[in-house]
């Protein structure tokens, strides 16, 4: 801070003294060693700074006067002041004021900046106040020792604030310093890191060309290998030096580019795409491929093929292409025949069996079951050894089927020391029921009631239609009597599922206002509480009640009735219980072994077990006997003569000839749907062959043959059993809309790779509820009792007219899983005897386009528009009751259940453009998942009626007739609908004459009445609504 010299005071240097002398040699204060008595040793303590004009000492002395002065001032004005008062004289306050003047102006000069403004506050803040009395200030400073003592304090204070600030300022420059310091670092690493990027930069761009010249120098090399010699091309890359300048990744990019480039100039195949591509690359390894439904499995598997052959020259002799079924080869075959210039011979296309069978060369009698030829040889010797079973043994199988139509409860009582009743439903809820009836039936509680029937001999229909007042639904049970319902039984069988609980109570609402109809409820608890014996009981009782005639049937008629059905689930059992023993090469003691060894098996199970290995035993005897072989026979001895040295082969009459020894390439399809003993054959064929490279191409999400004995561990496994293999993916399906893989995707969440859609437009997904439709009149009369299929010929009436391809109807079974009045036509609940029944309600060009079949049997096609008949809970998952007894073989209900997962994903997958779920039932299946909130709901009335009638009906309602109720019902056949509240009947609709039924029933005066066609629309109308409040009908 600059004072009036102009000078500054430093630690070093010097300013003029007061008097003007020359500058002495400054120094510290803390250096004096004056001893003057009121010196000021806080002074010395407190100061360090250099001065000038004087001695330290003086300096000092000089500041220490200077503030004595300045109080001395203030004393000497207050007295001046009081003298006054007193009429005194005193000395002028000019000269007061002039000492204090050279007082203020030597701290000025001494003092540095801080310390000067510091003083300076100090003194201001005890100076004398106008509001002071005279005399006051003289009195407070009367003392020199406190006036000493305070100018003292204020120095010293001073010059604390002196050194704060030197402090402070020496902090400033210490932190400027290294403040430019890091500035200065910070700019010389900046600077040394923009060097680097720089030189980084040059140097990496110096690597991208080199490695980009080195690419396109390996590149051009490794084109000219691929084109010269692709199969050596692997190995030729990994004796390459590319000095990291080119990857494996690279490498496999170039090879699938050739592919590619190869099938478009080769084959005009355009559309093939990279991943597909990759799987042809792959020569060298065993090769896993993953194939996503539409994905083009058969056009990858054909074109490797068709590479091999063509471009690498693999001598067709040394490529073999094995399927399941004649089928798959017929259409490989096709493909490769039609791709291959004329005259060129074809690969080795075979069925496996077939390959077996042309390297056994067996002379026995060869026996197989083929649906495509429509042979049964090896079922029809299966049977025969049953059919003389059931007569030798007629009473132990009566034993076993019985049992397994009635067994749970004693399953129950044999566990009941490990479970309660409650957790053994809940363990058994997966597990559909067959009854002695034979309905398959959703818990033991239904088949309890239904047995009850049956031994009773009361006619009864399980989960027929039934729709009153728009309310639609199928009850568990419906009694009949001359052919009438009398009595509806519902099991509510789950607690604490508030959606159930609401159901519940709507339907003991709706039956609260029938009066033509008996409803009866039943519940787990009193299973529980009352035992098996006792809800016979309460049965039986409802029976009385509701005046239904009954009488137990004795054993024998209860045999009688259920004898050809429960021979025919027999005689199928055991056909595919010899079936799979023989694909996994068991003996009948084997089977015997793996029966002891079961955990607290089932004594029907046992019963079934032992027959069933006494069946096989005889067979094989026969067998023998007989000179003939299946063709599990066939594929393991085959597979044991491979491992001898049998390698040649002889087909189609000597056309077509083999060696093992010669084979490279090894292609198998569906390889999903191995099995130990397919697996077995290849391992021996890969024993002769060891160098031929595997290629299975297969799709978990599809392995639905479980029944048949395919394990799809081995296509789990394949990277284990094969090491140093392969796997890729094709994942883009090109068949169906997007929304449509996404539905495929949801089913399968969580269990693999989804798929991708190809196709741009979203195709569409329907869900319709069988709970929300309302028959029409037509509807109701031709198919009484069954809304499943009017609804369905309306769903295919509208799937017909929106594509213009296929529209296939896939069901769980091969009947239909609901009530079918047969009594009014004539097709059954076979498929294909309701195939024939739906096409008669369409032209024949539409009926052409509409397929039924199982979803199993629909794997491997396609269709425009598909329709899941039966999306239901009781259909998928459908664990069969045979379940238990093929436990031996590894079946479980878990396993079971994900095999029905992907049942439903191929159903799901079968559609190209539009796909509708039927869920025909309450219960959707559990597999639906999302896709119930994210479908569009089927809006029944926007469907027109699709039923062909020559006796078309119309529908004449009566409102307001609660006071003419009886004559209408007994006089003339009308019945009330609660929904509408009005009384309605249905009459011919050819030769209706309005004004005739209104003279007919002119004794409803002036009601309305009106007249509706089959699509509701009112036709008629005469009268008006009654103002008489509501009305129930008695």
């Amino acid at each position: 801070m600059g004072r009036s010299t102009g000078c500054s005071v430093r630690l070093s240097g010097g300013c003029p003294n007061v008097a003007g002398s020359a500058p002495a040699q400054s120094r510290p204060l803390t250096g004096t060693t004056a001893g003057w008595s009121s010196g000021l040793p806080g002074v010395r303590r407190h100061w360090s700074l250099a001065w000038s004009a004087m001695e330290g000492e003086d300096v000092n002395k000089a500041l220490l006067m200077a503030v004595l002065h300045i109080i001395e001032t203030w004393v000497e004005r207050d007295k001046a002041a009081l003298a006054r008062v007193n009429g005194m004289a005193a000395a002028p306050d000019s000269v007061t004021g002039e000492k204090g003047k050279r007082a203020y102006a030597v701290l000025k000069r001494y003092l540095p900046a801080y310390a000067h403004t510091n003083l300076v506050a100090g003194i201001a803040n005890i100076a004398p106040r106008d509001r002071d009395a005279v005399g006051e200030t003289a009195r407070r400073w009367a003392r020199p020792e406190r006036r000493v003592e305070v100018a003292r304090s204020l120095l010293a204070a001073a010059a604390r604030a002196q050194r704060a600030a030197k402090e402070r300022e020496e902090a400033a420059r210490l932190a400027a310093e290294q403040e430019a310091a890091r500035l200065a670092a910070e700019a010389e690493r900046l600077a040394a890191a923009e060097a680097r990027r720089v030189a980084e930069a040059e140097a990496e761009a110096l690597r991208r060309a080199q490695r980009a010249a080195a690419l396109e120098r390996f590149r051009v090399e490794a084109e000219a290998t691929f084109q010269r010699d692709f199969l050596a091309a692997d190995a030729w890359f990994d004796s390459w030096k590319t000095d990291g300048q080119v990857t494996r990744s690279d490498f496999e990019d170039w090879k699938a580019a050739f592919v590619r480039q190869w099938v478009r100039n080769a084959l005009g195949d355009d559309k093939f795409d990279i991943q597909q591509a990759r799987a042809v690359a792959t020569t060298s390894n065993d090769l896993r491929l993953v194939a996503r439904a539409g994905s083009g499995k058969t056009r990858t598997i054909v074109t490797r093929a068709l590479f091999l052959q063509l471009h690498c020259r693999v001598d067709p002799g040394a490529i073999v292409l094995v399927a399941f079924n004649r089928k798959a080869v017929e259409e490989i075959s096709n493909r490769l025949r039609a791709a291959l210039p004329p005259g060129v011979r074809l690969p080795h296309v075979v069925t496996f069996h077939a390959l077996a069978y042309a390297l056994l060369r067996p002379e026995e009698e060869l026996v197989f079951d083929d649906e495509d030829s429509e042979s049964l040889a090896q079922s029809k010797k299966v049977q025969a050894v049953v059919n003389d079973l059931l007569v030798e043994r007629k009473d132990d199988v009566r034993r076993a089927m019985l049992g397994h139509f009635t067994d749970d409860w004693k399953r129950i009582q044999q566990r009941g020391l490990h479970t309660t009743r409650e957790e053994f439903f809940a363990s058994r809820a997966e597990v559909t029921r067959v009854t002695l009836g034979g309905e398959y039936v959703k818990s033991f509680g239904e088949r309890l009631i239904a047995n009850v029937l049956f031994e009773h001999g009361v006619d009864y229909k399980y989960e027929r239609n039934f729709t009153r007042g728009g309310f639609n639904y199928r009850p568990d049970f419906t009694v009949l009597a001359s052919r009438k319902p009398r009595v509806v039984i519902e099991y509510f069988g789950i607690v604490g599922d508030p959606q159930y609980q609401r159901n519940a109570d709507r339907k003991r609402e709706f039956w609260s206002t029938q009066t033509d109809v008996a409803f009866v409820e039943f519940n787990p608890s009193q299973i529980v509480s009352l035992g098996e014996d006792g809800f016979r009981r309460v049965v039986l009782a409802a029976l009385d009640q509701a005046e239904i005639p009954y009488r137990r049937l004795s054993e024998d008629e209860i045999w009688e009735r259920v004898r050809q059905r429960a021979i025919d689930t027999f005689s199928k059992a055991l056909r595919g219980f010899v079936n799979r023993a023989r694909q996994l090469n068991l003996s009948p003691e084997d089977i015997r072994q793996r029966m002891y060894a079961l955990e607290d098996p089932n004594e029907n199970v046992v019963a079934f077990l032992e027959l069933a290995a006494d069946v096989h035993e005889e067979y094989l005897v026969r067998s023998h006997r007989e000179g003939f072989e299946d063709f599990s026979g066939v594929m393991w001895r085959a597979a044991a003569e491979v491992r001898n040295g049998r390698v040649t082969w002889t087909r189609a009459g000597g056309k077509e000839r083999g060696d093992l020894r010669d084979l490279r390439f090894i292609h198998v399809d569906e390889f999903q749907d191995f099995s130990l003993m397919f697996m077995e054959f290849i391992r021996a064929i890969r024993s002769q062959a060891p160098s031929a490279v595997l290629g299975c191409v297969g799709d978990d999400w599809q392995a639905i043959n479980g029944f048949a004995g395919a394990d799809l561990r081995f296509f789990e496994n394949f990277e284990t059993d094969f090491p140093s293999s392969t796997t890729h993916q094709l994942v883009t399906n090109y068949r169906s809309g997007s929304r449509i893989v996404s539905a495929g995707n949801a089913v399968m969440d969580g269990f693999g790779e989804p798929a991708r859609s190809f196709q741009s437009a979203p195709g569409r997904i329907q869900i319709a509820r069988l709970t929300t439709f309302d028959p029409s009149p037509t509807e109701r009369r031709v198919f009484e009792g069954d809304a499943g299929t009017p609804a369905l010929l309306r769903l295919i009436k509208h799937a017909l007219t929106e594509t213009e391809g296929t529209v296939a109807v896939l069901f769980r079974r091969n009947t239909v899983p609901w009530f079918t009045n047969t009594g009014q036509g004539a097709f059954g609940r076979k498929l294909d005897g309701y195939l024939t029944h739906l096409r008669g309600h369409f032209t024949e060009e539409e009926g052409k386009r509409l397929e039924v079949s199982t979803s199993h049997k629909y794997k491997g096609r396609e269709a425009g528009f598909v329709i899941v008949a039966d999306a239901d809970k009781k259909s998928y998952p459908l664990i069969h009751p045979t379940t238990e007894l093929f436990e031996v073989f590894g079946d479980t209900v878990d396993s079971l259940t994900d095999a029905e997962r992907r049942l439903f994903y191929v159903a799901t997958t079968r559609a190209e453009a539009s796909l509708c779920y039927l869920v025909t039932t309450e219960d959707p299946s559990p597999f639906l998942g999302v896709i119930m909130a994210t479908g569009d709901p089927v809006r029944w009335e926007t469907l027109p009626v699709a039923v062909t009638n020559t006796d078309a009906e119309v529908e004449v309602r009566i409102y307001d007739g609660y006071d003419v109720r009886q004559t209408l019902k007994d006089a003339f056949g009308f019945k009330y609908d609660e929904s509408n509240k009005t009384w309605y009947a249905f009459r011919p609709a050819d030769g209706f004459d309005f004004q005739v039924v209104r003279s007919v029933l002119s004794f409803i005066g002036p009601r309305l009445i009106e007249v509706r066609d089959e699509d509701q629309r009112v036709i008629h109308r005469a009268g008006a609504r009654l103002d008489r409040g509501p009305h129930v009908p008695s």
